[in-house]
């Protein structure tokens, strides 16, 4: 394997959750996996989240000291920033993938036509 791999909350929670051993097990493995290849990538936001539930919503909870050399440890993985520009890419990049998967009779989730739109609940 030779792409980078973006990691998400769960995955690194999972590493340090032991009510399930097995999760525990797969999850520390393909940290320690990416890390050997150098393959991890997170975001601030992901980091953020496994704070937050390592520290407040785990039971056993992490300390925030251990937790915060966790988040420490991951910042090596450069985490992406999200700004404006990376959410526009995201968008198209799910543009193409929702043409493509309709190409194979999957068609992304249509819009609510009885759901209000929040651009028509600003006011300004």
């Amino acid at each position: 394997m030779t792409a980078l791999v973006f990691v998400d909350s769960n995955v690194l929670v999972y590493a340090r959750d032991p009510r399930d051993a097995a999760k525990q097990s797969r999850a520390a493995y393909w940290i320690s996996h990416l890390w050997s290849e150098r393959l991890g990538r997170a975001s601030a936001q992901v980091l953020s989240e496994y704070y937050v539930t390592v520290t407040r919503k785990l039971r056993p909870r992490v300390t925030s000291e251990d937790a915060w050399d966790d988040v420490k440890s991951f910042l090596a993985w450069r985490p992406q920033a999200i700004d404006d520009a990376l959410l526009q890419r995201a968008r198209e990049i799910e543009q193409q993938l929702c043409a493509m998967a309709k190409q194979f009779g999957t068609p992304c989730a249509a819009p609510s036509a009885d759901r209000p739109k929040i651009s028509d609940m600003n006011d300004s």
